[in-house]
């Protein structure tokens, strides 16, 4: 009988760990994993190409590199590191069907395809989800992605403009990254100049094409007879995330994304 392998405890077998770097979620493969023997760990082979002609090209071993590289550039929040479709802990049903419809996504979405919106009360595990996706794009699909809160989003970009910075170099990497991440859109006091910035990015996006992942307090509807509203603050209820944002954007959001609603308990507060 062949003795079991020994998991590392390090990685748990995963070959990357995450750890936090100012403030932010990294990856690196992790030491248990050997050199390779193709290329003896150098990440390049040579070799002849289809016309005789040598070349000298990456090899296979490095998609796990770029993997956890994705991992690394997409500028999650260190405490949101280990978030994963695994740990998410549903609470009601909306919570599971979310929980599976974007697991489902996240192993088929590409940079070119319709992306998510996710309404819910504060401690639903919006988040969690939003950054779940986030991992499994980026580690498993090697899938380029940005996270952003909406809020500090904003104040990043007032702070890039007093310097005196460009929109092409504040709105350009947010508008052409294959996969954006916006955490808590419509938080903030709502002014003329947030308005302006976020019909900005959303009308960027929406030329492209390009993939966007959304969550929100805000409900996509006035509450109807039979449709739950719990959880929901009485101003996002009262308030809803069209109003919030504009009918412009959220005629746009309607067409970039699938609308999913959470309702539940805050589990900060029912853990």
């Amino acid at each position: 009988m062949e003795p079991t392998a020994k998991i590392c405890e390090r990685c748990g077998g995963r070959r990357f760990a995450t750890f936090e770097v100012r403030g932010l979620a990294v990856a690196r493969v992790c030491d248990c994993v050997p050199p390779c023997e193709t290329c003896g760990g150098a990440g390049f082979v040579r070799g002849r190409n289809a016309r005789g002609y040598n070349e000298t090209k990456p090899c296979e071993c490095r998609d796990l590199f770029r993997r956890v590289d994705r991992f690394s550039e997409a500028q999650i929040p260190a405490k949101y590191r280990e978030n994963a479709f695994e740990s998410y802990e549903s609470k009601t049903p909306s919570q599971a069907r979310a929980q599976a419809r974007l697991y489902e996504l996240a192993k088929t979405i590409s940079a070119k395809s319709r992306g998510v919106l996710i309404a819910g009360p504060v401690g639903v595990g919006k988040t969690h989800l939003l950054v779940a996706t986030l991992r499994y794009l980026t580690l498993e699909r090697g899938i380029s992605c940005r996270f952003a809160d909406f809020f500090h989003l904003l104040g990043n970009l007032r702070e890039g403009y007093a310097q005196g910075r460009s929109d092409a170099d504040l709105l350009g990497p947010l508008s052409t990254v294959d996969v954006l991440a916006i955490d808590e859109l419509g938080k903030g006091r709502n002014t003329d100049w947030e308005y302006s910035i976020l019909d900005e990015l959303v009308s960027r996006r929406y030329n492209l094409g390009a993939t966007t992942l959304l969550t929100t307090n805000y409900l996509d509807a006035p509450p109807v007879e039979g449709r739950s509203t719990r959880g929901f603050s009485a101003k996002s209820v009262v308030e809803t995330l069209e109003e919030r944002v504009g009918a412009r954007i959220y005629s746009r959001l309607l067409e970039m994304c699938e609308f999913l609603t959470l309702d539940g308990p805050d589990h900060r507060k029912n853990p």
